[in-house]
């Protein structure tokens, strides 16, 4: 209590309240001292937080650019996978048909070789040249069949029955029909 208080008492509050109000007074000198720099500091402060804010907007608007991609990137893979799934099927069919043009070419190329042996058969064999002698060189030769020499006298020739030459000939008949499997394949051009 104040009033029972002895001057030493006083004296040492006065004291104490001189200190206490020197220390208050340096840290109201100091506080005025940082205020601007804390003004300062609570702008930047703030102006971080704004672009912050906007650099969260824009990593907002790029992960939704990233998922947008995302499933185009995931639409065109599909696509892609059709697409070559599309071209085996289309080189299997290309393939497929350069075969069987090749298998046909070579079917064309023997019957048309079949029908050229057909036409050579039904022409027969060529017909043999025919000498045409002079007529003085027909009578010599008709007077040296007449007229035995000593070659001919010596020579032994048995002279067959023309029957007997004909009938072999006749017989002889030549079968040219060819199976498809006896033609060997030849590798069409085109493949």
């Amino acid at each position: 209590q104040p009033e029972g208080r002895a001057p030493f008492d006083r004296m040492t509050a006065a004291h104490v309240a001189e200190v206490v109000e020197g220390k208050v007074a340096e840290l109201t000198a100091k506080v005025a001292e940082v205020a601007p720099k804390e003004a300062e500091f609570n702008a930047e402060i703030l102006g971080l937080w704004a672009i912050a804010d906007c650099h969260r907007d824009a990593v907002k608007e790029a992960d939704l650019a990233l998922l947008e991609a995302q499933a185009t990137q995931e639409a065109a893979r599909d696509t892609l996978a059709k697409a070559h799934k599309d071209e085996k099927a289309a080189q299997k069919e290309m393939s497929g048909n350069a075969i069987q043009q090749c298998l046909v070419e070579e079917q064309i190329k023997q019957v048309d070789a079949a029908l050229e042996a057909i036409e050579r058969i039904k022409a027969g064999p060529p017909p043999a040249p025919e000498a045409v002698e002079e007529p003085e060189a027909m009578a010599a030769s008709a007077d040296a069949a007449v007229a035995p020499t000593e070659e001919t006298e010596s020579a032994d020739v048995e002279m067959q029955d023309a029957k007997e030459v004909d009938e072999p000939m006749a017989a002889k008949q030549v079968d040219f029909t060819v199976a498809a499997e006896d033609v060997p394949m030849v590798a069409c051009a085109g493949a």
